[in-house]
């Protein structure tokens, strides 16, 4: 098992978010993962929230606070993965870099697929998968 910091994650070459991410698009399309609704605790100060997820390999989640505190951390997430064949705890990354990066690269990802919708055209797509774009 792998513990990493932000510090570690900015090692990691960003490529490396890319695939994984996209990887876990692809099977999400094909109907292969599970990402139920966020749940929140209610604390009088904020809360804590959990995400939870994954795929046939992989499951995980996350958790995070939004306490009203005015010394934040910057290790105010965690994320914990683990391998769903081998029940092994693969890792846990503490910080806010992989959040920040998960979603830079789902939007790098949008727009690259909206790139396509202008590129693709309309007989080769799926219509019924596809949202209407009006732009």
């Amino acid at each position: 098992m792998r513990v990493l910091s932000d510090n570690d994650v900015d090692l990691v070459p960003k490529a490396v978010f890319a695939v994984a991410i996209s990887a876990f698009v692809i099977e999400d399309f094909e109907g292969r993962t599970t990402a139920p609704p966020r749940v929140a605790v209610d604390f009088p100060t904020g809360k804590l929230v959990f995400t939870t997820g994954g795929s046939e390999n992989l499951a995980g989640f996350r958790a995070y606070e939004t306490f009203q505190s005015k010394a934040r951390s910057d290790e105010n997430q965690i994320v914990v993965v683990w391998d769903t064949k081998s029940c092994a705890l693969k890792g846990a990354c503490f910080g806010v870099r992989l959040g920040a990066l998960r979603t830079g690269v789902l939007g790098g990802l949008a727009v690259k697929l909206l790139r396509l919708e202008k590129l693709v055209p309309a007989p080769l797509s799926e219509p019924d998968c596809r949202p209407k774009l009006s732009c």
